[in-house]
This record gives C-alpha cells, sequence and structure tokens, in this order.
C-alpha cells in the first residue's frame, strides 16, 4: 500500500493534467491582486523594514524579486520576506466558517518567488496557487484544535508542494521534499495567545523559507524520512484520521472560491465588527462623545467566545494586539471613520479618547446569529445614546466574504485607501490587467516589473 506521502505526491502530480474551472483560476487572480496590495500596502510597516533589512545585509544569490523593492535575494530569504509582506498588516484573506483557520495567501509567496526564478508560465503560477489553497484548507480540516501546534504548522506541507511544482520534481525528489517539510514545521500555538508579538506575523514566512530550502535539498538529493506523515505529523498534529484516503476524496468545489478577502487590517474574526462600526458612524460622527454605551452581539462560536474571554485585548500594547482586539477596532474606527494602517500610527490604542470609547463597548455572543449566518462570523451592533435614542448596524457578511464577494474593482478601491502610505504610487488597473492575463502569460515579468519598484 502507498505511504501517505506517496498518496500525496500523486495527487500533487495529478494537477498538471487538470483542467482548473474557470470559477477557480478567477479567485486566484483576485487572491493574488489582493495579496500583492497587500505586500506594497505594508512596505513602510517597521516589521517590514527591518526584515529588509536583514535579508539586504545578509545577501543572496539574485535569484528572486521582493515585492515591493528593488531587491533581488536568493529563493528561501525572497519566500520568507515577501511571506512577511503579505502578512505584516493582518489584511490578506483567510479561510473558515465557524473557526477562521488562517491565511493561505500567506504562500503565494512561495508561488511568487519560485515562479520568478523558474521562469514559470502564469498557468502553472496560478494552478499552484490553487493547489496550494486546496491542500492548505484539507490540512487545517485535521488541524487538532486541542494540540499545541499552530495552524501554520500546515505550510510545511503546502510550501514544498507548491515549490516542487514548479520545479517539476520528479516522483523521489518531490517525496523528499514533502517528507522533510513534515519533519521539522510545527510550531508552537503560543505566537498566537496572549500579548502578540511580531513572530504573529512572520509565523507563515518562516514555515514556508524552511520547507522551500529543504525542496531545494531534496531536488539536489537529500532525503527525508519517507514515514513522516503516517508515523509523525498525523498523529502529533492531524485529527480525523489524518493524510488517509478520505483526504484525497473530490469535492464539489474548490476550497480557493471559498476565501475570504479583508477589507480591513485586522483579525478575520473582526471584519464584520468593523464594518458594522463604520456603518452606524455616519449617524453618531459628530456627536461621540454622547455615547452612553455600545453593546456589540457576536456569533456563539468557540473561536469568538476564546478571543473575547481573551482579558489582554481589552486594552492592547502592541500592534499585532490592537489588530486583534474588539474593542480598539470599532472604537478607533467610529472616531476616525476608517480603518487602514493610519489608525495604528502613533500607539493610538494608548490615546484616551479611544481608551474612553472601548470601555464603553460590552461583548455578548449570540446563537441567533449563528442561525442567520451560518456559515459566517456576523455581527449586530447596538449604540446607545445618551438622549435614549439607539443606531443600530448588522452585518451578516462582511466586504470580501465569499458570499459578499469583492471583484476586481472592489480590491483596486480597496488598495487606493493605502496609496498614499506608499513612497510610491501603483498603478492598480494595469497590474488588475497583468494578473488578469497570467493564465495566458509566459511567465511573472508582466506583474512583478509593476509591483517590484
Amino acid at each position: 500500500m502507498a505511504t501517505g506521502l506517496q498518496q500525496l505526491e500523486s495527487w500533487i502530480r495529478d494537477f498538471r493534467t487538470r483542467r482548473l474551472p474557470d470559477e477557480a483560476i478567477s479567485s486566484a487572480k483576485h487572491l493574488l491582486l489582493d495579496s500583492l496590495g497587500c505586500a506594497l500596502a505594508a512596505r513602510t510597516d517597521e516589521t517590514v523594514k527591518q526584515t529588509l533589512k536583514v535579508v539586504a545585509e545578509i545577501g543572496g544569490a539574485h535569484q528572486s524579486r521582493i515585492v515591493g523593492t528593488g531587491m533581488r535575494t536568493c529563493v528561501p530569504n525572497a519566500v520568507f520576506a515577501n511571506g512577511v509582506l503579505i502578512r505584516a498588516l493582518d489584511l490578506n484573506d483567510y479561510f473558515g466558517e465557524k473557526r477562521v483557520t488562517g491565511h493561505p495567501s500567506d504562500n503565494i509567496a512561495v508561488a511568487l518567488s519560485i515562479g520568478d526564478w523558474q521562469r514559470s508560465t502564469g498557468s502553472d503560477v496560478l494552478t499552484a496557487i490553487v493547489m496550494g489553497y486546496e491542500l492548505y484548507g484539507r490540512l487545517q480540516d485535521r488541524i487538532d484544535l486541542k494540540s499545541p501546534w499552530d495552524h501554520t504548522t500546515a505550510s510545511g506541507i503546502v510550501a514544498p508542494a507548491m515549490a516542487g511544482f514548479l520545479m517539476n520534481l520528479d516522483r523521489e525528489r518531490m517525496c523528499h521534499a514533502l517528507a522533510l517539510g513534515a519533519v521539522y514545521c510545527a510550531t508552537l500555538g503560543a505566537i498566537r495567545r496572549g500579548h502578540l508579538s511580531a513572530a504573529k506575523g512572520m509565523a507563515n514566512a518562516t514555515v514556508a523559507q524552511g520547507a522551500v530550502f529543504q525542496t531545494l535539498l531534496a531536488a539536489n538529493g537529500i532525503t527525508g524520512p519517507l514515514g513522516s506523515l503516517d508515523d509523525g505529523l498525523n498523529s502529533a498534529v492531524l485529527s480525523n484520521h489524518g493524510i488517509s484516503e478520505s483526504f484525497f476524496k473530490s469535492e464539489e468545489a474548490y476550497r480557493i472560491v471559498g476565501a475570504k478577502i479583508k477589507p480591513y487590517p485586522c483579525v478575520g474574526t473582526s471584519q464584520s465588527l468593523v464594518a458594522a462600526a463604520l456603518d452606524v458612524r455616519p449617524r453618531v460622527a459628530e456627536r461621540l462623545e454622547e455615547i452612553e454605551r455600545i453593546d456589540v452581539s457576536m456569533a456563539d462560536l468557540p473561536m469568538i467566545v476564546t478571543q473575547v474571554e481573551d482579558v489582554t485585548r481589552r486594552h492592547p500594547t502592541s500592534r499585532e494586539a490592537a489588530d486583534h482586539s474588539f474593542y480598539f477596532l470599532p472604537a478607533v474606527a467610529l472616531i476616525d471613520g476608517e480603518l487602514t494602517t493610519v489608525q495604528f500610527e502613533n500607539r493610538r490604542w494608548e490615546d484616551p479618547r479611544v481608551n474612553a470609547l472601548m470601555d464603553r463597548i460590552t461583548i455578548r455572543t449570540d446563537k441567533n446569529l449563528n442561525d442567520r449566518a451560518p456559515n459566517s462570523l456576523p455581527v449586530r451592533f447596538r449604540v446607545l445614546m445618551r438622549n435614549g435614542r439607539e443606531h443600530v448596524a448588522e452585518i451578516l457578511y462582511h466586504p470580501g466574504h465569499s458570499l459578499n464577494r469583492l471583484d476586481t474593482e472592489g480590491i483596486i478601491r480597496k488598495f487606493a485607501r493605502y496609496n498614499g502610505l506608499m513612497h510610491h504610487t501603483i498603478d492598480w488597473h494595469a497590474l488588475a490587467n497583468e494578473v488578469g492575463r497570467l493564465d495566458t502569460s509566459p511567465n511573472l515579468d508582466g506583474v512583478l516589473r509593476i509591483v517590484c519598484t
């Protein structure tokens, strides 16, 4: 009987001859455009600046380009830098219905960096992205929520799968790349609990960087333990039978079609919350000091309950904690009428005015919201004024949800808000046109010449 790794290798190889549905390819294009926008918007982020400084200092072969810069570096470092850029603002897409299961677009950094180096066709890059999303989603379904491991652990399998696909590795070398990735990928879930740090935003980039380096080793004949799925990852990290026969069953639609695009740079569970606060804002903009209290109702899901009960999010002390705070995010959105990276500047979570509004917020969970929007993270936002008037907003599916999609123009409008934060101006329509024709492009040059300046 074939091992789990052999079955997985066959499943990956099958993507070379699959005809992917138009819906999956269209989703890949939208998510690539969105991820490039996330990277460009993050160019002035402090974590990104320090990351690029280190990458420049250590140098490396000029194999792959880094988004938002004129830099080239070796492939593993490009994967790391591009991964940090895409992820830094917590603005990239997410997976999950009843629970958020990570950010599959983190691994678009692998497709960009390997595709650039290998001169891969646009069609192959899009196929690698679709395959990566599919594999990531199936792995996330099987990660035991009670395990000590973070969801980025899955990318230790996804990254070598995407890299090996674009490098056209033979069966033996692909199996060893996957084996090496599986052995070294486990990441502690501690990076996402308590007072959050920059480690959260770098987690997937770190896993992917290592996995791509291991793929390069496998391509040169280095071997890994071929039982690492059956005897290791399945038992240590994965549940629901891990990677077994059921893992490879055909599904009605590709996972990439269900990915949610974020309109705001904050945790996925807060997207509807911020949208609701911005919906109410025009009605209270001139009377913020007259707000008596704010009652927030959120879906009654374990993930939401855990985040509501996390006392460290009541008064965040860092950028990473602020973009996960159900209190800071609606408060600053009500005051400013927007939520972009500007709202995190100058440590706004310490602003007395923001804190005064945060202290008036009460959050509870409501099972009725689950019933009304079972495949979402809905929010009811109620502002009670001192004169007794109420202002209410309900957001069942935030803009960018798979049931309330952003089209190309919607994604362009999303990033137009960030244009002024960068040292250069991007022609978003030109970029969208290059991404839109990528399935017929001989390589990534048309896209990268716009974003790598």
